[in-house]
């Protein structure tokens, strides 16, 4: 996984509600932006419920950081409009529930942190 700064994200038909959408955004930049890109997706997706934890660390060897946020919505949203929450947005596969409850945490550091 590439460090540099971005917003990573996957969807998927959520097992829980049928009619639902799972999002999953990973957003790799300073504290500040992070916080301002994460406003731009909820702005976009709204409204949104059952929330996932957020699973935040620090890039190593820079200082960028990481957050993860995940959470269900009734709205689908094209390619078009994902590209006005960051101009570098990349669709990743690899960013979804795993088996064990710390899975995706896991994966995250091994990708991120080392």
């Amino acid at each position: 996984m590439n460090n540099e700064r971005q917003v990573r994200y996957n969807y998927f038909r959520s097992e829980e509600f049928p009619e639902a959408i799972d999002w999953f955004f990973l957003i790799i930049n300073q504290n500040r932006e992070i916080r301002e890109i994460e406003q731009k997706i909820y702005d976009l997706i709204h409204p949104v419920f059952n929330p996932i934890k957020e699973i935040k660390g620090q890039i190593k060897g820079n200082d960028l950081r990481y957050k993860l946020i995940g959470f269900s919505s009734f709205k689908s949203i094209d390619l078009e409009n994902l590209k006005k929450v960051y101009k570098r947005i990349i669709k990743d596969n690899h960013l979804y529930t795993r088996q064990t409850v710390d899975g995706l945490e896991n994966y995250l550091r091994d990708h991120l942190e080392k």
